[in-house]
Parts: C-alpha cells; sequence; structure tokens
C-alpha cells in the first residue's frame, strides 16, 4: 500500500467518523432538550403525585442518554475515535 492510498483510506475513515460523530450529536441535543422540557415539568409540579411520571420518563431518558454517550458507538467513542484519526 503507497502513502497515497493510506492517507485516501484515513480520510475516508476520517469523513466516516465525523459523519457518525455528527448524527450521534444531533441525537444526543434532542435528548438534551427532551429532559430539559421535562425538567420544567417536574418544577412546575403541583403536588408530588404529579411527579410520578415525569420521573420515570427522566429516568428511562437519562439510561438511554448516558448509553449514547458512554458505549460503543456513542459520542464520547466516535469522538474519541475521529481525534485518534485526525492525529
Amino acid at each position: 500500500m503507497n502513502a497515497q492510498s493510506n492517507s485516501q483510506n484515513q480520510d475516508v475513515a476520517v469523513a466516516t467518523t465525523q459523519e457518525n460523530f455528527d448524527q450521534a450529536y444531533a441525537a444526543l441535543a434532542e435528548e438534551h432538550t427532551q429532559i430539559m422540557a421535562l425538567l420544567v415539568v417536574l418544577k412546575e409540579a403541583p403536588d408530588p403525585f404529579s411527579l410520578v411520571r415525569p420521573l420515570e420518563e427522566l429516568h428511562t431518558l437519562l439510561i438511554n442518554h448516558f448509553a449514547h454517550e458512554q458505549f460503543p458507538g456513542g459520542a464520547v467513542r466516535i469522538h474519541g475515535c475521529l481525534r485518534l484519526a485526525l492525529a
């Protein structure tokens, strides 16, 4: 494999990783919007009983959110791969 071919392969890997990161980041931004909306609902809850459903939703959202950030294919992992590819 020559240097030009190696460079082209690296460019493709960086582009693919950047696309993956962009998609993961967009999904995380949407999750942040949903989380913030639930926090408003919780803040404005008129009584403790009205907290149950939003807290359950928040719990589920946070589990999914951190899974999307931390696990393979998540934004944190993709960012690390992108950073290594650009180095």
